[in-house]
């Protein structure tokens, strides 16, 4: 083997392995990275969440109870697992639904794709709701 190639077969095979890897971070989500509704489920369920929406001041933490009912501080409501999203209801109010991410504790809330929410998420009713 001509030793003048050598250099420039590992510089192809370099690039050639940050362009794979480049590509792979770019690459969207692929459908089992979405949570299924059971995963939803056994993330949210009997767990407080603490967190705030995009709106300043909007700090809160509620607690959802494995049966699909909510209580927080002064008020109640109900949620529901889908595939890759969680579903709200309060009082009189239509069910607003939410795209939602897991990291770890961390949980993170989309509206139509941008982030709207985040915080986390802690095993029991820690707020003594």
């Amino acid at each position: 083997m001509n030793d003048e190639r050598m250099p420039r077969q590992h510089l192809v095979a370099a690039v050639t392995t940050t362009l794979i890897l480049t590509i792979t971070a770019l690459a969207p989500a692929r459908a089992s990275d979405v949570p299924s509704a059971t995963d939803v489920e056994a993330a949210v369920g009997d767990h407080t969440y603490q967190g705030s929406m995009s709106t300043a001041g909007s700090g809160f933490a509620e607690y959802y109870r494995a049966d699909g009912s909510i209580i927080a501080d002064g008020y109640s409501g109900s949620w529901r697992a889908d595939d890759g999203a969680m579903c709200f209801t309060y009082g009189d109010q239509p069910e607003r639904c939410f795209e939602v991410k897991f990291n770890g504790p961390s949980m993170e809330m989309y509206r139509d794709g941008k982030l709207d929410g985040n915080g986390m998420l802690i095993e029991g009713n820690v707020n003594g709701f």
